[in-house]
C-alpha cells in the first residue's frame, strides 16, 4: 500500500487529527468517578439479568428490573450522573452544562448516524433473506464458513472504512450460517469481530489509534495494519477444531 501513496511518511498527523488540549490535573475528574459513570449501564443491566431469573415474572421487582435494565434507561441514567457529579458537583453554571452536553452530543452524532445505518442495512438484510441465499451457496463451497464470514466482514470495512458497519451489517448475512452448518454463535461472532477489525486506509479511527499507539510511521502501519484480523481469524478456526 505505501508504494501507492508517495510521501505518505512526511504526512505530519496534525494535519488529519486535531491534538487534544491537556488540562491540570486539579480541574480533571476523579479516576473513580471517571470509571463509575461508564460502568452504570453494564452494572445495572447485569444486576438485571441476574435478578430477573430469580424472581416472579409478575413481581414488581422483576418489572423494575426491566425498567432499569433496559439500554434506554440504564444510558439516561449514566447521562444524569454525568451531568451532575461532572457538572453540578463541580461547580458549572446551567448554560456551561448546556454548552458541554451539546458540544458531547455533536461530537458522536456521525457515530450515531453510522451505526444506525448499519442496524437498518442489517435489517433490510435480513428482511430480504440474504443469509439464506448465503447458506445455500455456501452448502456448495469448500471453504469454512468462518473464512466466508470474515471475508464478508472485511469487504465492508474496507468500502465503508467503519468496523461497527461491517459488524452490524454483515452480522444480519452470516447470522443463518451459524444454525445451518451448527456452529458455535460466540466463534461466528469472533470471526465477523476480526473482519471488522481488518486492513483500512489513513482516514479510519482506528488505523490512527493504531498507529499512536505503537508510535509507528504510517508506512509501518501499512505494513501491520490488520494483521490482527488474520491471525484472529485463525485463532477461530483453530478452537472450532476442539469446541
Amino acid at each position: 500500500m505505501p508504494r501507492f501513496l508517495p510521501g505518505i511518511n512526511s504526512i505530519p498527523l496534525n494535519s488529519m487529527i486535531k491534538p487534544i488540549e491537556e488540562l491540570d490535573a486539579h480541574k480533571l475528574p476523579s479516576f473513580r468517578i471517571s470509571i463509575m459513570i461508564p460502568l452504570i449501564p453494564a452494572v445495572l443491566m447485569i444486576l438485571a439479568s441476574v435478578i430477573k431469573p430469580l424472581a416472579s415474572s409478575a413481581s414488581g421487582l422483576t418489572r423494575l428490573c426491566e425498567l432499569l435494565g433496559s439500554a434506554e434507561i440504564s444510558m439516561l441514567l449514566a447521562t444524569c450522573a454525568a451531568i451532575w457529579l461532572l457538572g453540578v458537583k463541580r461547580g458549572l453554571t446551567s448554560e456551561e452544562i448546556t454548552k458541554k452536553v451539546s458540544v458531547s452530543i455533536a461530537q458522536i452524532a456521525n457515530v450515531l448516524f453510522v451505526i444506525s445505518a448499519g442496524g437498518i442495512l442489517k435489517q433490510v438484510i435480513i428482511d430480504s433473506d440474504v443469509g439464506d441465499s448465503i447458506v445455500h451457496v455456501m452448502s456448495h463451497v469448500p471453504f469454512s464458513p468462518f473464512i466466508i464470514a470474515w471475508l464478508i466482514t472485511a469487504v465492508i470495512r474496507i468500502l465503508t472504512g467503519q468496523g461497527a458497519v461491517a459488524a452490524i451489517t454483515s452480522a444480519g448475512i452470516v447470522a443463518p450460517m451459524s444454525g445451518a452448518f451448527d456452529l458455535n454463535p460466540a466463534l461466528m461472532a469472533l470471526a465477523v469481530a476480526c473482519g471488522s477489525n481488518t486492513i483500512t486506509l489513513m482516514y479510519d479511527g482506528g488505523f490512527l489509534l493504531f498507529k499512536e499507539t505503537f508510535g509507528i510511521s504510517m508506512k509501518d502501519t501499512f505494513k501491520t495494519w490488520g494483521l490482527n484480523s488474520v491471525v484472529g481469524l485463525g485463532t477461530v478456526i483453530l478452537i472450532s477444531c476442539f469446541i
